[in-house]
């Protein structure tokens, strides 16, 4: 048993190791600060999140994003763009 976890961390190591020789831009960390999401609202009932573009163009498609967010709470989606 002890040799399988010696071999594995040093399979891992090698992974890690070509991933940095190869691809030295993941190691860098970029720092991304997200701004909080700014709610308004709308009407008696509903919500409006107003910055909802900037946050989700930070880091991949807002179609994707808005999909997640929508599954995550529940909810119907009326996206409106600007």
């Amino acid at each position: 048993m002890h040799a399988l976890v010696v071999m594995h961390v040093q399979l891992l190591e090698r992974v890690f190791a070509l991933l940095r020789e190869r691809n030295p831009n993941l190691a860098e960390r970029k720092r991304y600060v997200m701004p909080p999401p700014t709610l308004v609202r709308v009407g008696t009932r509903k919500t409006m999140w107003t910055n909802f573009a900037v946050i989700a163009n930070m880091y991949v498609c807002s179609c994707h994003v808005c999909v997640c967010v929508c599954v995550y709470v529940r909810m119907c989606r009326c996206i409106v763009s600007t």
